[in-house]
């Protein structure tokens, strides 16, 4: 896989992560949909009373309640997710990984005394 085609992976990638939730039940926008009109109905006399609650224990130091104003009034704060996606690559770094691989991953570093291998390899890296 050449670095345009990993680009082009790694960018599918991202955007397949940042859709959002795309497992909501019906069931949920059903009781979304419900307290909505609820909400609406009689010139909006119940949503008047939630705003007015959470207004009320804003004022009163609230701190749950001063988030969520300053939230609904002036938009939440974006949260920094971006993900590069980039994927590093050095051939011949690779090579070196995949002949580490194929020699090791199915040993077990417990046991030194039947892989002598692994113990020289640890006193090399440290």
């Amino acid at each position: 896989m050449d670095i345009e085609e990993r680009k082009q992976l790694a960018a599918k990638r991202s955007s397949e992560v940042n859709k959002g939730n795309t497992n909501s039940s019906k069931i949920n926008r059903l009781l979304g949909d419900t307290l909505k009109r609820k909400l609406i109905q009689d010139e909006a006399k119940r949503a008047n009373k939630v705003v007015d609650a959470l207004l009320t224990k804003a004022e009163d130091g609230d701190v749950h309640a001063i988030k969520e104003v300053l939230d609904r009034s002036d938009g939440k704060v974006q949260t920094d997710t971006k993900i590069s996606g980039i994927i590093y690559s050095n051939t011949s770094y690779d090579d070196i990984i995949n002949t580490f691989y194929q020699k090791y991953s199915k040993s077990n570093p417990l046991h030194a005394d039947i892989f002598p291998e692994i113990r020289m390899d640890l006193l090399r890296i440290i």
